[in-house]
């Protein structure tokens, strides 16, 4: 199982205690446990990238109910189309 998979599938498990404790927001995994919570996208990347930088490994989601919508993480900071 590839390293992001592993984070994935931690979310997964932790997902319904996190609903809870911190619905809407949104949670950095790094090594299969929460790293920190925040209001919004871009604090959560700011927060990923300042510890453990571009080429490392961490997952940010959003805390709700799975959904079948597909988003993108370039898409949602607003990387698309900035050359």
């Amino acid at each position: 199982m590839s390293d992001i998979k592993r984070e994935q599938s931690a979310f997964d498990e932790q997902l319904p205690k996190m609903l809870e404790e911190h619905p809407g927001e949104y949670v950095v995994f790094h090594e299969g446990v929460p790293a920190g919570f925040f209001p919004d996208l871009p604090d959560a990347y700011e927060f990923a990238l300042s510890h453990y930088g571009p080429d490392g490994v961490f997952l940010i989601e959003q805390i709700a109910q799975p959904s079948a919508d597909i988003s993108s993480l370039t898409w949602e900071v607003g990387a698309i189309g900035l050359q």
